[in-house]
């Protein structure tokens, strides 16, 4: 693939640009200073990976309303690496919101939930190139084994992979509620 050629991944940059898509970030958090940060960094990070399959992550501190850290110079697909150095730093924070870029538009993976627990954030937030936006939280640790047979599941029962890991999600969450869990809401706009 050539970088920034893939089609597939590239976003609709009048949308993105567009008061329907900034509106998505309003509500955010109750701070608009920070709601208006994260609505820039969404638009940076989106615009700097159109067209591939990499990723781009900041993470914001609630409490000052600033980027605490980013991680804007992957490159392998689907992945941010985090080093202990980072994770260290991340945790010192009380009220973190990560954000990153999901170029294939799909919902959170068990490793999205996983960094939400692992840093205990408040939630995080996947901004999809085709517009969509999800805010997601976790309590406990999602089971990546576990994830798998529902998807394998869900998609021998029809689904496409994109309707597939929203069941998922759903199913996990159910699955942890009734064993007496907080596990969270994902929430897509």
């Amino acid at each position: 693939m050539l970088y920034g050629r893939n089609k597939e991944t590239q976003i609709n940059h009048g949308y993105i640009n567009s008061g329907k898509y900034r509106k998505k970030f309003n509500d955010i958090t109750e701070s608009t200073k920070l709601n208006r940060l994260i609505y820039q960094y969404a638009k940076q990070m989106l615009e700097h990976r159109s067209g591939t399959e990499i990723e781009d992550m900041c993470w914001f501190d609630i409490e000052t309303e600033e980027v605490i850290a980013s991680k804007l110079d992957e490159t392998d697909r689907h992945v941010i690496h985090v080093d202990d150095n980072l994770l260290s730093k991340l945790k010192k924070y009380e009220q973190i919101i990560p954000i990153h870029t999901h170029p294939s538009s799909m919902p959170p993976s068990p490793a999205d939930f996983n960094c939400i627990v692992d840093i205990n954030a408040n939630f995080g937030i996947i901004l999809c190139h085709d517009g969509k936006i999800f805010i997601y939280s976790a309590k406990c640790h999602v089971d990546e084994k576990l994830w798998n047979k529902y998807i394998e599941v869900f998609r021998a029962e029809g689904q496409d992979e994109y309707q597939a890991q929203l069941s998922a999600i759903y199913k996990i969450q159910v699955t942890f509620i009734l064993r007496r869990y907080d596990y969270g809401n994902q929430i897509l706009r």
